[in-house]
């Protein structure tokens, strides 16, 4: 009884960053297959890694409530993305949290090479594979892994990150909208809306991260 209690505790504990949005069918979540198909499908995952600043995201992600500052940093490990999250919570000067570990893996064995290694993870780093920005998620063995579906990056300024998921409680719909520049100007927001928007996504709940006053990293 204790065992299964202590595993529970863990699961919540650990869940931060594991998707939880708007019940799935919405926009182009409504069908998974042309979702997945739609990712974008020349992604180079060399050029993908660094630091990125969250500039927007579903509001049904709960486990950004009430962050300020969010950045999520990506590095290529052996075998696997490594991801580390965080934010500050309340306010720009609020406490900073985390980083919130993850690793982000290919979802199926044929979209790996045999020596799945740092070389040759390719989902894909030598263009081998059919859905090289489809990937999965893990921040705790105890919590659901989450889908990490990319639909549109130029790796310099911008990426449009979108998860599907039929478990509503882990998944849904979801969006975010990440650049390389901590701090972008109305115009350019605007137009990352339209273009995820005209990407399929639902844009309903998006809301804006602030990024202006955040301290010096």
């Amino acid at each position: 009884k204790y065992t299964v209690l202590l595993i529970l505790a863990a699961s919540l504990a650990c869940a931060v960053a594991i998707p939880v949005g708007a019940p799935p069918g919405a926009g182009i979540c409504s069908n998974f297959t042309y979702a997945k198909e739609k990712t974008q499908a020349d992604f180079d995952v060399k050029r993908y890694m660094g630091l990125w600043f969250e500039q927007g995201r579903s509001k049904n992600f709960i486990f950004d409530h009430n962050c300020f500052c969010t950045t999520a940093n990506y590095t290529l490990e052996d075998g696997y993305i490594g991801v580390a999250n965080r934010c500050r919570k309340d306010s720009v000067n609020g406490s900073l949290t985390g980083p919130t570990q993850g690793k982000a893996t290919c979802p199926d064995p044929k979209y790996t090479t045999l020596e799945n290694s740092i070389l040759n993870f390719t989902c894909n780093l030598n263009g081998v594979g059919r859905f090289p920005a489809f990937l999965d998620v893990e921040f705790s063995p105890f919590a659901p892994k989450g889908v990490y579906e990319v639909a549109s990056t130029d790796y310099e300024s911008y990426s449009i990150i979108f998860s599907c998921s039929k478990t509503p409680l882990f998944g849904g719909s979801l969006v975010w909208i990440v650049t390389r520049s901590n701090v972008i100007d109305d115009s350019t927001w605007t137009n990352l809306l339209h273009q995820a928007s005209n990407f399929g996504l639902d844009m309903s709940d998006i809301v804006r991260t602030q990024q202006v006053g955040c301290p010096a990293l």
